[in-house]
């Protein structure tokens, strides 16, 4: 299975917001199709139709609605996510619809008619998406071939072709608007800099103060990864950032993280009972550590910023990425069934890294 990308998860945790999802289709698609729908049946549908052929190709989230004045049909919204032009994106669309209305006409509980997806493409390259469905990919020698082939429409957000001015008028889809924003641009430094409060105007919204700050850490996380931010360009961001939020980067993102790593946690509370508390404690808080910074220096971060981000000395930072270095060479010698101690003195690494990566060996029960 694909891993998820950064994009990726900022699109679900956006769209997966009703009132975003909403702000969508009435700000993107044409009026016949979002004028008669009936928005209170308006209701996200937790299934995916992606399967494992298509997770290098998709991510969905799917709404469910019915459609003013005939309540016996159903519409499923497949709201998708590409950040790279795709000729053949027309075939891989076959294939999930395929999957999806198999799915529905082989589900019992369902009524015989399936319910029409309509596929909305987000796209946010820098090079221009010249749209083409199934039948552009032939060369017809004769029009009256057209009716051996599957064809079908999309609908296509081109992000580079909306403007900005657009975007920033929106009056709908607070956290819509600053996802469209920094997809349009990312990893433009000047524009993060010289928008960063229309991108954060969301914070003065009258919005659920929790929603907010959920929001918030999945923002904070995109930015943070995908503009790559010098030390100097995160202490001007970061300025501005408390200003508009009055919260500190640093413990916005050490929680968002530390959510993730919720096992390492587990793991690190039962150790405390075997081992001792305080050993344990010590042994789990250091393997989360580990974690995230092998996590974001994957992502290019400076060690600065993942200093501050993670609310530690600089020095510390340095000195596990710098063991980090040895990691291949850990590893092996743990497999030759060298000893802890043994391993610590000849490759110069603590004890905890070893024991930590020693652990990441063992199988789970």
């Amino acid at each position: 299975m694909r891993k998820e990308n950064i994009h990726d998860r900022l699109f679900k945790h956006t769209l997966s917001i009703p009132s975003e999802a909403k702000a969508l289709v009435t700000q993107f698609l044409p009026e016949w199709l979002h004028e008669s729908i009936d928005f209170r049946t308006f209701k996200i549908n937790t299934q995916s139709f992606v399967n494992e052929d298509l997770d290098e190709y998709f991510t969905d989230v799917i709404y469910d609605c019915q459609w003013k004045g005939k309540s016996s049909l159903n519409i499923s919204f497949l709201l998708e996510h590409k950040s790279y032009p795709d000729r053949l994106v027309s075939l891989q669309l076959l294939r999930y619809l395929t999957e999806g209305y198999t799915r529905m006409l082989n589900d019992k509980s369902k009524s015989e008619t399936p319910s029409i997806i309509v596929p909305i493409i987000i796209y946010h390259d820098k090079k221009r998406w010249h749209k083409r469905t199934l039948i552009d990919l032939f060369n017809l020698p004769d029009e009256r071939f057209k009716s051996y082939i599957p064809n079908f429409d999309f609908e296509l957000i081109d992000l580079p072709t909306v403007s900005d001015e657009f975007l920033f008028k929106l009056t709908v889809g607070h956290y819509l608007k600053s996802t469209l924003l920094v997809f349009k641009h990312r990893e433009d430094k000047a524009f993060l800099q010289q928008f960063s409060e229309e991108i954060l105007i969301f914070v003065k919204a009258d919005l659920s103060q929790q929603q907010k700050e959920a929001f918030t850490k999945a923002l904070l996380i995109y930015i943070f990864q995908v503009f790559k931010l010098n030390q100097e360009e995160y202490k001007t961001f970061n300025l501005k950032l408390k200003k508009m939020t009055g919260i500190v980067p640093g413990s916005v993102y050490d929680q968002a993280m530390k959510k993730g790593f919720k096992k390492g946690k587990i793991e690190g509370k039962i150790e405390g009972k075997i081992e001792g508390e305080e050993k344990g404690k010590k042994k789990g808080e250091f393997k989360i550590l580990v974690t995230a910074i092998k996590k974001m220096t994957g992502q290019k971060m400076p060690l600065e910023v993942i200093a501050d981000l993670l609310d530690k000395p600089l020095a510390e930072i340095k000195k596990i990425h710098t063991e980090l270095q040895q990691e291949p060479k850990i590893i092996k010698a743990l497999k030759e069934k060298q000893s802890v101690e043994k391993i610590v003195k000849e490759l110069s690494v603590s004890k905890l890294l070893v024991e930590v990566l020693k652990e990441s060996l063992t199988p789970k029960k």
